[in-house]
């Protein structure tokens, strides 16, 4: 179905053109247009031969990413969150959600972004079938002590099995499912730096409000402002009675 190609820093996945014969638009929409969520696309003449060139450069495959670590609700929410993204720009682009590859091998997921990504491809299996294959894979790698990990990816296991609902049906049922989680499961970040104050700060600290102390100069200011509007109070009267 496809091979990977390296050249130089860059590495491609590459499709034989054959298939999007009768599907210009989607071609052109693809190779023309930056989609969000969507896997850059060169169009290459090969041999006499077009070819379809995925730049997958600085991304992981779905299987490698998750089989690294057990899957927390949080990721699975992430996963389908951007999937159901890449699926609204399908739309907006007015594209055939149907040929959105699902199969987890080709789903990936940017190094730098920490975004996933899909290709778009006629070349496409059964979709059902995909979707099956991919919460195989989650399930497989799931953090089984998750209970609303668990529960989330067992609840879309049977809505693809039972209905081949669309991307926006399965992630509306995995925040369904984060809606039970009390508040205290949910992750805050905190900082890992801590500052430092001072013992003498501590110590010198006062709840009570300062008064503010003028320095010198404003002093002297003031003084100084204050006998110019005398002086000028005193001419003015004496320069009245003069006229």
């Amino acid at each position: 179905m496809y091979k990977i190609k390296k050249e130089l820093n860059n590495i491609f996945l590459v499709m034989d053109n054959d298939e999007w014969a009768d599907k210009d638009y989607m071609l052109g929409m693809i190779t023309e247009n930056s989609i969000p969520g969507f896997v850059p696309v060169q169009i290459r003449n090969i041999n006499g031969k077009q070819c379809v060139y995925y730049d997958i450069s600085g991304k992981v495959n779905l299987i490698k990413g998750v089989s690294s670590k057990s899957m927390t609700y949080d990721d699975l929410f992430e996963l389908f969150s951007c999937l159901n993204r890449i699926s609204e720009s399908a739309y907006e682009y007015l594209l055939d959600e149907s040929f959105l590859v699902y199969e987890p091998d080709l789903i990936f997921k940017d190094v730098k972004t920490g975004k996933y990504e899909m290709i778009c491809s006629p070349q496409s299996s059964d979709r059902c079938e995909a979707m099956t294959e991919l919460l195989d894979v989650l399930i497989t790698n799931l953090d089984n002590e998750d209970e609303y990990a668990v529960k989330a990816a067992y609840s879309l296991y049977e809505i693809v099995n039972s209905d081949n609902a669309g991307m926006k049906t399965l992630f509306e049922k995995v925040a369904e499912v984060g809606k039970e989680r009390p508040m205290e499961d949910y992750v805050v970040p905190q900082l890992d730096i801590a500052i430092p104050v001072p013992e003498e700060m501590i110590e010198e600290a006062d709840t009570k409000p300062k008064r503010y102390k003028p320095c010198f100069r404003e002093i002297a200011c003031a003084v100084l402002a204050v006998q110019g509007v005398i002086l000028i109070g005193i001419s003015a009267y004496f320069g009245y009675f003069v006229v």
